[in-house]
């Protein structure tokens, strides 16, 4: 509707210049003076509500951009919570410590698609000077801080616990191989003989 007005007033433009350049052509006598004044004065008026209008409009298109854009990262936020919140405590296993890493690294891509959006959304609410809409923005913005913070966190204490299983599985395969090893040589031990000098040197293999 804003549109239309203004395209009403740009078709008026140019019958207000002809009119305005006859004025001045064919009553430029000191008696037609009140007449070319009105004339001025409506075209200065045209020009003012021309102006008026077209700020009205543009504020009218970003505040229809920025009320989307509430709804759109409002739905993205909360399915972003929603995810992080249904991840269970990490437990001993390797391959779901993997599964749930991979999921917070696709969380982290779809928190950082909408960042500059985020952005957007708190600085088109400030050129609307809307209170409102500022403080959903700053909300909004704090919601997101939050969840980024949280998935760095959980990134870093997977990756803590991934070391920490490597070392103890690595741990646990040597001692396995040793375990292993004195199991054979006790396996390939000979009776035990009931002559002293038998059993010293018997003492010494297993030993070594």
């Amino acid at each position: 509707m804003t549109r239309d007005f203004e395209n009403d007033l740009l078709s008026q433009a140019s019958r207000i210049k002809d009119i305005r350049n006859l004025v001045r052509q064919e009553y430029n006598s000191s008696s037609h003076q009140e007449l070319r004044s009105l004339v001025n004065q409506t075209s200065d008026y045209a020009q003012d509500l021309f102006t008026i209008s077209k700020d009205y409009s543009d504020k009218l298109d970003i505040a229809e951009t920025t009320l989307s854009l509430v709804t759109d990262l409002t739905s993205h936020i909360i399915e972003l919570e929603t995810r992080l919140a249904s991840h269970t405590p990490l437990i001993d296993d390797e391959q779901y410590i993997h599964r749930q890493l991979d999921d917070l690294n696709e969380l982290d891509k779809q928190l950082q698609s909408i960042e500059k959006s985020i952005k957007e959304l708190l600085t088109q609410s400030k050129q609307l000077g809307n209170d409102k809409l500022i403080r959903i923005s700053e909300q909004l913005t704090s919601r997101w801080q939050q969840i980024n913070s949280e998935i760095n966190q959980r990134n870093r204490s997977i990756a803590q616990c991934l070391e920490t299983h490597r070392s103890f599985e690595t741990l646990y395969q040597q001692e396995g191989h040793i375990l292993d090893n004195l199991q054979q040589r006790i396996e390939t031990l000979e009776p035990i003989p009931t002559d002293p000098n038998k059993l010293r040197l018997m003492a010494k293999t297993v030993t070594v």
